[in-house]
């Protein structure tokens, strides 16, 4: 009596079908096909937003002052940290502003961003520039003898 070993294949419909099982759970991993979700300002993922805010702020891009105000008001002190710093990057201004603060004692500062924020935008919106940061926070110029 002879034996032999005994293997046993797939049959041809069952290897098309362990990796196409293999390539949606890695794609649904984020291991396959492209990983994380793009960075994006107004996501609420402060792991997508805080790259973004960096972004912006290395390019000089104002149109993100907007949701940086916002940002301040957020309950992540690493996502407050990134848009006040953005913010006294690109304005050179803080209004005071501490990113690590209770609530109460922010919200001086958060006004001021806000009141100046809706200056902003008006003067914007008719046609004019943005109200100067540094002229706003050293008062008044005093006139050349």
């Amino acid at each position: 009596m002879r034996l032999t070993a005994s293997t046993t294949r797939p049959s041809p419909t069952v290897a098309p079908l362990l990796v196409l099982t293999l390539m949606l759970a890695a794609s649904a991993s984020g291991c396959f096909l492209g990983g994380r979700e793009a960075p994006d300002i107004k996501s609420p993922d402060p792991a997508l937003k805080i790259p973004a805010i960096k972004t912006a702020v290395q390019r000089k891009d104002m149109s993100v002052i907007s949701a940086l105000v916002k940002d301040l008001e957020s309950d992540d002190p690493a996502v407050r940290f990134y848009a006040i710093h953005g913010l006294q990057e690109l304005t050179g201004e803080t209004f005071g502003y501490a990113y690590y603060t209770d609530a109460d004692e922010r919200q001086s500062a958060l006004r001021q961003w806000q009141d100046w924020l809706s200056r902003s935008e008006t003067s914007v919106a008719g046609g004019g520039e943005p109200e100067p940061m540094r002229a706003r926070t050293q008062g008044p110029s005093s006139p050349q003898p």
